[in-house]
């Protein structure tokens, strides 16, 4: 009952026959794949942080400050971030595996996470008392 593929079937069952021979024969947790091979989050060292784990709160800050000057429309849900910060974090962690991202990044952040909302702030309350001290449209007065 042991019949072989004719045709180009029976090529592509003896690859995978051949494939599953070298498979077994490798042992667990080797594999086939060529040399080089990018896999995401394989290279990362102990104890360092991910690079996604380090982007999601760089993008809410980001998107925040955004949020802050063009609209609540702006600002990411946790998700949102989150998901983004993966795909980002990817392809950061493939094509510049030796980026370091570390407590210096952090520091930034805090500092723009702390001082960011507030400069936001102090431009809107400039912005405000500058239209109250321009003349009324109504009465030409200067408003007190």
């Amino acid at each position: 009952m042991n019949e072989k593929a004719e045709g180009p079937e029976a090529g592509q069952a003896d690859e995978l026959e051949r494939l599953a021979v070298q498979i077994e024969s490798e042992g667990p947790g080797e594999s086939p794949g060529v040399e080089g091979d990018y896999i995401p989050g394989d290279d990362q060292s102990q104890g360092q942080p991910k690079t996604a784990d380090i982007l999601a709160p760089m993008l809410q800050i980001t998107f925040g400050l955004l949020a802050a000057k063009r609209g609540p429309h702006w600002k990411l849900s946790d998700l949102e971030a989150v998901e983004a910060a993966r795909a980002y974090g990817d392809v950061i962690d493939k094509y510049w595996p030796d980026a370091a991202i570390g407590p210096e990044a952090a520091a930034v952040l805090v500092t723009l996470a702390v001082f960011g909302p507030r400069v936001m702030q102090d431009k809107k309350l400039e912005a405000e008392k500058a239209k109250q001290e321009k003349p009324g449209a109504d009465d030409g007065e200067k408003a007190e």
